[in-house]
């Protein structure tokens, strides 16, 4: 009969023993986006809030914070909170959607009936010609987060411009955290501009809380839900 050595017993359990270590992949933007689209349809079939801290700091001043917490019941129930400080203090808006209803708030005052309707934005752009730009995709695998294992994507851009005042230098950073069913567990984005400017925000997301979004109650009207 064949015997098994102790020596190899022992590398057997520690190997069992040892914590998967976290390893990094170069991947393709198709593959960076078909994991976040998956966790959006996800996102769309439960219910879960999520909260995101936005910070801005342009040099020399102090950071500008704001807050937002969003809720989500489906099929079609959305409860957000936005909350930022400024000379008069705190402030919030706070709104809920129902449907094709909406209701509003501000600073906690009486709620209004808001109509729903499209807004368009846009944006200035960087101003100047674009000389060179780096990007790069990747996820590491194996992260922990708290009790959960996630696999962390990761795409960062460098961007460099000529202007009439010379060159500068842009940067965006942004990260996906994912558990092994695919739900986004938390997200940041920091982008940077050569001597200026940096912005960032972190969100978090929770899933199976207790959320109960009900139609407010507005001066004369009737409550319905």
């Amino acid at each position: 009969m064949r015997t098994i050595s102790g020596a190899v017993i022992l590398l057997v359990l520690l190997g069992a023993a040892l914590p998967v270590l976290a390893q990094d992949r170069i991947i393709d933007k198709k593959e960076y986006d078909s994991i976040y689209q998956k966790s959006l349809r996800f996102l769309e079939t439960r219910a879960y809030r999520s909260t995101r801290v936005s910070e801005e700091y342009d040099r020399g001043s102090s950071p500008d914070i704001q807050t937002y917490v969003y809720e989500f019941v489906p099929p079609d129930r959305h409860h957000y909170v936005f909350s930022w400080t400024d000379s008069a203090g705190l402030r919030k808006i706070e709104s809920i959607t129902i449907g094709d209803q909406r209701w509003q708030r501000t600073d906690d005052g009486l709620w209004k009936v808001d109509a729903i309707g499209s807004g368009t934005g846009s944006g200035s752009g960087e101003g100047g010609r674009l000389i060179e730009q780096l990007i790069e995709y990747k996820v590491t695998s194996g992260v922990k987060m708290g009790n959960e294992t996630a696999d962390l994507y990761q795409f960062t851009k460098t961007s460099k411009f000529a202007s009439g005042n010379g060159a500068y230098q842009t940067g965006s950073t942004e990260r996906r955290w994912f558990n092994r069913k695919g739900l986004l567990l938390k997200s940041e984005n920091i982008s940077t501009r050569e001597g200026s400017s940096t912005d960032g925000a972190a969100a978090t997301y929770e899933y199976g809380p207790k959320i109960k979004i009900e139609a407010p109650e507005v001066l004369g009207e009737t409550r319905s839900n």
